[in-house]
């Protein structure tokens, strides 16, 4: 399972990466990884992709492959089973040890935070500040695939007088919410998530611009109490609520952004930078441990009913 570094948004990468041939190249050079593998070892085991050469370069260029004297490599973190299981024994471990202190730490940085607000503002402790350097390949099992279902990448949209945030599953997964769909409109293709191409069915290749500051408008109206019909049809707002970004109740629309006040977290990073001193024995670069410490960490909040996972993940800020 890939998840790749793609921040900022990059069309060319993001089309290179959603190419079906891209995943299972990666995964070869991962699988031979000892080997000195050549274009030409490359091109007999993928006889059906055209125009490899290319290809191959443009994997260079994105970051994705490595090319050292002839030879090719994948250019980023390798997870193995072994390694998740070391790490989730060693992590959990040390939560379930430190129970009652993490727990009230947590009270503490969030006591001042509306309950339907709290999910966002944690995932953003956890991972709005979190810098990846490289792309990652993770073993197709169940544990990646929860770890890479979890909402851990932080996307920011600016409108006219607010920004808005979200935090969605890692690339190269859409997420449904504003950042990703104007991202993904600059792809100009059809074979893209049908999440993504049900909006664009309906609001077109929309001037990003316009639309923010419309929805921007009424999101704002909303927050201050007033109230909008949902009786008219409203393309924008009804994109909102696909989104998530509204709900409705009895005709109306409501407001579900978190509106965020950033919290003091310093005792979050050096708890955090404790857990990944933890995992000092497995190799592993620190970026990709980082990363694997605040899913452990939201998994055991969750797991132990601090979090509420149906919650809304956009923030204003």
């Amino acid at each position: 399972m890939l998840k790749i570094v793609n921040q900022p948004f990059d069309s060319k990468k993001m089309a290179i990466v959603l190419d079906e041939t891209t995943e299972p190249i990666l995964n070869y050079l991962k699988d031979h990884k000892t080997e000195k593998v050549t274009l030409r070892q490359i091109k007999r085991a993928f006889p059906e992709k055209e125009e490899m050469d290319r290809f191959i370069d443009d994997l260079v260029t994105f970051n994705l492959v490595e090319r050292y004297h002839g030879a090719y490599s994948f250019k980023g973190n390798i997870i193995t089973e072994d390694m998740q299981e070391k790490m989730i024994t060693l992590l959990t471990d040390y939560l379930a040890s430190k129970k009652d202190t993490i727990i009230s730490m947590f009270e503490e940085t969030v006591q001042q935070i509306p309950d339907e607000n709290k999910t966002v503002v944690f995932l953003y402790s956890l991972f709005g500040g979190l810098i990846h350097g490289t792309s990652s390949i993770y073993p197709d099992n169940d544990i990646s695939k929860e770890w890479l279902s979890i909402p851990s990448r932080y996307t920011e949209i600016k409108g006219k007088k607010e920004i808005f945030i979200s935090m969605s599953q890692p690339y190269p997964a859409y997420g449904s919410q504003l950042s990703d769909f104007f991202d993904f409109l600059t792809l100009n293709r059809d074979d893209l998530p049908k999440e993504f191409l049900e909006i664009r069915s309906k609001v077109g290749d929309v001037n990003q611009n316009y639309f923010m500051t419309y929805i921007e408008r009424k999101l704002r109206r909303l927050e201050k109490g007033k109230s909008i019909s949902c009786d008219k049809s409203d393309i924008f707002m009804e994109t909102l609520y696909k989104m998530n970004y509204v709900g409705i109740n009895e005709g109306l629309f409501t407001f579900k952004v978190a509106r965020l006040t950033i919290q003091d977290f310093d005792k979050w990073t050096e708890c955090l930078n404790y857990l990944v001193e933890l995992l000092k024995s497995i190799d592993l670069a620190t970026e990709e441990k980082e990363f694997i410490v605040r899913v452990a960490v939201y998994q055991w909040f969750v797991s132990e009913n601090l979090i509420d996972t149906t919650q809304t993940l956009h923030g204003m800020l």
